[in-house]
């Protein structure tokens, strides 16, 4: 089993403690494929996999652990003792409804995002 220190370093985890500063922020995802721009809130900051094919092992594992993002972690490295070769970063946990009973989330890395105001969700 690999240690948890060998997932995340004290790096990333600076990293993760400085972007949790911007939960409730409204920000600006950027167009991807045939999907346009939309404005979403962070409701939420955890440290995910950057590659596409682990972030999607790694949000399968998210959902079964209750959304619990140091579980899914420690499992993906249980499912693929192999690697790590993939790159963890930090992710943002988005609010993408308007309305609070229609909350909606997704998660989007870093560099899909662009901080559009410095408000915060009251």
């Amino acid at each position: 089993m690999i240690d948890a220190k060998a997932l995340v370093n004290d790096f990333l985890l600076k990293e993760l403690s400085i972007e949790t500063k911007k939960i409730g922020t409204k920000v600006l995802v950027k167009k991807n494929g045939g999907v346009p721009e939309y404005t979403a809130d962070i409701v939420d900051v955890i440290v995910i996999p950057q590659s596409e094919f682990y972030r999607a092992k790694f949000m399968r594992f998210y959902k079964i652990y209750n959304y619990n993002s140091v579980k899914a972690l420690k499992e993906l490295a249980n499912n693929f003792s192999f690697t790590p070769d993939y790159e963890l970063g930090i992710g943002y946990i988005l609010n993408v409804s308007e309305a609070p009973a229609m909350l909606t989330k997704t998660i989007k890395i870093k560099s899909e995002l662009q901080v559009v105001q410095n408000s915060r969700i009251v």
